[in-house]
């Protein structure tokens, strides 16, 4: 795999990401499993009581938002930072048209950074808005 720190920023453009994939969970009740393609957004969001499964059409200016923000979340981590969840599992991985892949987890980015993804996800879709709920988790 592909570290991010490797690939610069400039170097990734729309048209070399195949999909964006991130899933979180609580590690108990909820979770959620969301594929960000060019043009739609397939998501399951769960939890104990309850599971909704769905997709949305985005626009080329919602994933490009979408995709900048992710990434400059994972750019700008403080990898040196000693402050890691326990209380969560995450996960970010982005294929490329390539077919290489960057994969993060809670092990490997700051809190901060699964925050940024957070909103970054719950400010373009109201489906997500279920993700803030996970923030709490987060040192």
């Amino acid at each position: 795999m592909t570290t991010l720190s490797k690939i610069e920023l400039s170097d990734i453009t729309r048209e070399r990401i195949k999909t964006i994939d991130i899933y979180i969970s609580d590690n108990e009740s909820a979770f959620a499993d969301i594929c960000i393609t060019h043009n739609e957004i397939f998501y399951c969001l769960g939890t104990e009581d309850m599971r909704e499964d769905g997709h949305i059409s985005i626009t080329d200016r919602e994933f490009s938002h979408l995709y900048r923000g992710i990434i400059n979340a994972l750019k700008n981590d403080d990898c040196c930072s000693k402050f890691r969840s326990e209380l969560i599992r995450f996960k970010v991985i982005i294929s490329f048209v390539d077919a290489e892949k960057i994969s993060h987890n809670q092990a490997t980015i700051t809190p901060l950074s699964i925050t940024q993804i957070i909103e970054c996800l719950s400010n373009e879709c109201d489906e997500f808005i279920f993700l803030e709920g996970f923030k709490s988790l987060l040192p």
